[in-house]
């Protein structure tokens, strides 16, 4: 019996005891991983090992997953996955980042081409989990899913065509809520009403730092119009927006981060809000 884990970086899953080690968009390794594994043929697996006899496959290198290529991110389930209707499943618009954010972990940044799915694929899937199964609640694994406003525009276009609404929930640039308005509509017409903002810090020169650069009194300006806009103009009433900071970043003190919870108490208290310490991971765990 081989063990096999996963995870898009591999320091959330070395501590775990397993046979197998992939990290990455990981389907097509996993496929090559199992079916090497059924034939007895380990050799062609790639490979390299870790420290301790760890076998890790770098699914990013060697079975891409990811690109102007993968046009279709759909998932099927079947019946003896025993879905229900309150599920909250997994979805993907795209793979992939646009931006270069300092501290980030993910290793697909700084993507300039079209790396979105083809609308016809996600209109299938969600068309088929809700005929099978009455699911209409989604997590988007999206790593931003307001990167642009035209691919924002292509599935809330799909959405109409459905004979029902979905609701989405996912990571949103907060500096593109409060500067581009003329994504606002766009969001209620997808469904895409739960947040969850990488604002990092509320002091400017500790955001900056890190690649997070809009005036931070606009941020809050344009955060807290959009979330009086989403509970106004929303037909269920619905938005969460969940604020997460980083403690430990350059230029921040201790005087700092509490001004910035004060204005999370005075304006924040009917949303949600995480800090976490900065920590740093051995860049060999990236390979």
């Amino acid at each position: 019996i081989h063990i096999v884990g996963g995870s898009q970086s591999l320091d959330k899953i070395l501590p775990l005891k397993l046979d197998w080690y992939v990290f990455g968009y990981g389907e097509k390794a996993i496929l090559e991983l199992l079916t090497n594994l059924k034939e007895g043929t380990n050799s062609k697996i790639k490979y390299y090992t870790f420290p301790g006899g760890k076998k890790v496959i770098n699914a990013q290198k060697d079975y891409k997953a990811y690109g102007p290529g993968m046009r279709d991110l759909s998932v099927s389930y079947e019946d003896r996955d025993f879905i229900g209707s309150q599920e909250l499943l997994d979805l993907e618009f795209s793979r992939g980042c646009i931006f270069r954010c300092a501290f980030c972990t993910y290793p697909i940044l700084g993507v300039r081409e079209d790396h979105s799915r083809d609308p016809e694929d996600l209109k299938k899937e969600l068309t088929e989990n809700y005929e099978k199964w009455g699911v209409k609640h989604y997590l988007l694994a999206d790593e931003t899913v307001n990167d642009y406003h035209s691919k924002l525009q292509k599935y809330a276009d799909v959405i109409k065509t459905l004979p029902f609404q979905p609701q989405f929930g996912g990571y949103c640039r907060a500096d593109l809520i409060a500067g581009r308005k003329k994504s606002w509509d766009t969001y209620l017409d997808l469904g895409f009403m739960s947040h969850f903002y990488g604002v990092e810090s509320l002091h400017h020169p500790a955001a900056k730092s890190i690649g997070k650069g809009m005036e931070v009194g606009r941020l809050k300006d344009g955060l807290l119009e959009f979330k009086e806009y989403g509970f106004k103009n929303n037909k269920d009433g619905f938005y969460a927006g969940y604020i997460s900071l980083i403690a430990g970043l350059p230029y921040e003190t201790a005087e700092t981060l509490d001004e910035g919870n004060e204005w999370l108490k005075k304006h924040w208290q009917d949303g949600f809000c995480a800090i976490g310490t900065l920590s740093l991971n051995m860049p060999i765990y990236q390979g």
